[in-house]
Formats: C-alpha cells, structure tokens, sequence
C-alpha cells in the first residue's frame, strides 16, 4: 500500500490541521494567562 488514496491524504491533512490549530490555541491560552492582553491592561487602568 505505497501508493495513497485521496481520501487517506485529505484525512490525514485535515488531523494535522486540527492538530496545529489546537496547539495554536493552547499556546495562546498559555501566552494570554501570563502576560494579559494590551488592551484589558489598559482598560482596567
């Protein structure tokens, strides 16, 4: 089975896009809790 098959490329496309959009927005998460957005900073002053 070396030759692949649109539908397994597209899946394993689409689980690896799923995959790096989660870490994006884990990371964001993280980035967001220790250092809070401009823009709540300066609302909150």
């Amino acid at each position: 089975m070396n030759n692949r098959d649109p539908v397994t490329l597209s899946l394993a496309i689409l689980v690896s896009v799923a995959a790096t959009a989660i870490g994006i927005h884990n990371l964001v998460r993280v980035v967001n809790a220790i250092n809070p957005p401009a823009i709540e900073r300066d609302s909150s002053q």
